[in-house]
């Protein structure tokens, strides 16, 4: 079905008149634009299909729910003397403030 010069232009003003809204032919550009990119990628959707997976759903799959562990009072003490120490002694290594905390939360917990 060939289309002269005036059905042409006839359609380009109808396309431009309604704006952005998407019509028949917006759809087919999409669609021949879309084939394009994929020959061009050198993957079509069959050979996507065949391998069974899509991207993005193994990790759907493995952040459904993480149970919460509780905390143990332990913990919170150390976190508690580690933060204190943080404070006091922006520079030093974290590890030596580790101890610190660690001999301190004992401290306490006595």
């Amino acid at each position: 079905m060939a289309m002269d010069e005036r059905d042409v232009i006839d359609l380009l003003a109808r396309i431009m008149i309604e704006g952005r809204r998407r019509t028949a032919i917006g759809f087919a550009l999409d669609e021949i634009n879309q084939e394009i990119d994929r020959e061009k990628s050198g993957s079509s959707i069959n050979a996507r299909r065949s391998t069974g997976r899509r991207r993005g759903v193994r990790g759907s799959e493995q952040r459904k729910t993480a149970t919460k562990r509780k905390v143990s009072a332990y913990q919170r003490e150390f976190g508690r003397q580690l933060k204190k120490l943080k404070k006091k002694h922006p520079r030093t290594k974290i590890s030596t403030l580790m101890k610190r905390a660690h001999r301190a939360t004992k401290k306490v917990r006595k």
